[in-house]
């Protein structure tokens, strides 16, 4: 039997070592970021009880009934893609690459290709919050082939009226708008530490959280997997829950299942929420078996 070479073991070791090195440590190809000017469908891309602001990727979770609903729709009338594009505009700062990430469409290797979208979820106390909702979709570029689906929410600004002074509707949206804002730039700081491997091998804990969750009209108990981000809000995960997973899977698109499974952490339906908005809830004390004496 005729003997390796040293050159051949060698290369060998070398292969061995190369395909034994993490993902995340190898050369990758610089992934685009870029959001869509799609509209969503209020009837194929979401619930079928939600109201759609005409012409806009704004929903409300139910019919305005009020002699003011032409004037609500008007005032809440904001080119949702136009704001977030502007947002990832401004945090790449006239530069065409950053940390691996492009937005200049030249890239050849991977893309995400965002549609976002908002929901004004109405409380039963009245109040409304406001969640900015991403729907994804990653491709190879190269192949031209999508790779998968997922989505994401973000709630981080506070419950307020529609209407009125402080309202949602006031000065023309401008408070959904900052919100909207707020809401785009942290997700794009998780989208490209998720997409980069970061959060591959983070930690998750898990709890019991009381707070008002996305699809839900008032304060709630659910248990979910979570860790903290660099900006101290929470990445929420594996959220138990079935009005939650109803709302994921909203319209008749959701009926065939389209969503392919993620290879993301923040894709996976995750919701970021600031952990001031939920209360952690202590673990109940196990009751002590009580002994039975013997005669």
């Amino acid at each position: 039997m005729k003997k390796m070479s040293s050159i051949s073991r060698a290369s060998a070791l070398t292969l061995s070592f190369l395909l034994l090195m993490p993902l995340t440590s190898q050369a990758r190809d610089i992934i685009q970021l870029g959001f869509t000017d799609k509209k969503l469908d209020a009837f194929f891309d979401s619930n079928l009880n939600f109201h759609q602001v005409p012409k806009t990727n704004v929903m409300l979770s139910a019919k305005v009934k009020s002699v003011n609903a032409q004037e609500i729709d008007q005032a809440l009338t904001l080119d949702v893609n136009s704001i977030s594009r502007e947002v990832l505009v401004k945090a790449f700062d006239g530069q065409e690459t950053k940390d691996g990430f492009t937005i200049s469409g030249k890239s050849e290797g991977d893309s995400l290709f965002i549609t976002p979208w908002v929901l004004l979820q109405f409380l039963d106390d009245g109040q409304v919050t406001a969640w900015t909702c991403w729907n994804v979709e990653y491709w190879d570029l190269y192949w031209n082939k999508k790779k998968w689906e997922g989505y994401c929410f973000a709630g981080l600004s506070g419950a307020r009226p529609l209407e009125g002074k402080d309202g949602w509707t006031a000065q023309e949206g401008l408070h959904l708008k900052e919100a909207i804002q707020a809401d785009t730039r942290e997700l794009l700081e998780c989208a490209m530490k998720d997409l980069s491997g970061s959060y591959k091998n983070v930690k998750f804990e898990h709890s019991k959280f009381q707070g008002v969750w996305i699809a839900e009209k008032k304060p709630k108990e659910i248990s979910a997997s979570f860790f903290k981000t660099a900006a101290g809000n929470l990445l929420i995960n594996k959220y138990d829950d079935r009005a939650y997973l109803h709302f994921r899977a909203g319209g008749l698109t959701g009926l065939f299942l389209k969503a392919i499974l993620p290879n993301s952490v923040l894709f996976n339906g995750s919701l970021l929420m600031p952990s001031e908005a939920v209360q952690v809830l202590p673990d109940k004390p196990t009751s002590q078996p009580t002994a039975t004496a013997v005669k």
